[in-house]
């Protein structure tokens, strides 16, 4: 039986429709050098957004900022699964963040939705490093084999494997929530 879910932000419970706009800046932006500084907390999001500026050429200044004011939008058939989670299991995030994740949280609402919130650039070490997953279920007083974990991206779900965790790759919400009712979890709420 799962005692904890953590939940991954991006491409999971937060998506990013208009980044389809501004496509100069996922190859720069999250260039691994770069994005690891980041989600490290190596340099703030104001850096690493400055950087991107700075690499860009300031003919993309009007891109960066419109990608820098976007904070995405919340996949509400996801929260859904983490709200009928929260009622049966402790629930949190896991996620590769910025210095800027709890204004993020706070803009789109969901900050109160987690129990817990564990931001890479806070613990200075990112998915899919077996240690964050490690430090998250330690901090959490919590053996991995206890705490399931989806996020949307292959290498950081084989790193909470890794790590004892039992994990999934998340497809859509449905999927999920077949994910965590085969792990024991009664989602009555859905």
């Amino acid at each position: 039986m799962v005692d904890v879910v953590l939940f991954d932000l991006d491409g999971v419970v937060r998506r990013f429709p208009g980044m389809a706009a501004w496509p100069e800046i996922p190859p720069v932006a999250f260039a691994p050098g770069l994005l690891d500084e980041a989600v490290t907390g190596k340099i703030t999001d104001e850096q690493w957004r400055a950087e991107v500026l700075r690499r860009l050429g300031p003919e993309s200044a009007d891109a960066v900022a419109a990608w820098s004011a976007s904070c995405g939008e919340v996949n509400e058939a996801v929260l859904r699964v983490v709200r009928a989670a929260r009622s049966a299991v402790q629930v949190g995030l896991l996620t590769n963040g910025t210095s800027r994740l709890a204004t993020d949280l706070a803009e789109l609402g969901i900050g109160g939705e987690f129990d817990v919130i564990f931001n890479s650039a806070e613990l200075g070490v990112a998915k899919p490093d077996p240690e964050v997953y490690l430090l998250a279920c330690s901090r959490l007083e919590m053996e991995p084999r206890k705490v399931f974990f989806v996020d949307d991206s292959p290498g950081h779900v084989d790193g909470a494997r890794e790590a004892g965790m039992l994990s999934c790759l998340f497809v859509d919400a449905v999927l999920l929530a077949d994910s965590l009712r085969a792990e024991g979890l009664a989602l009555t709420d859905l």
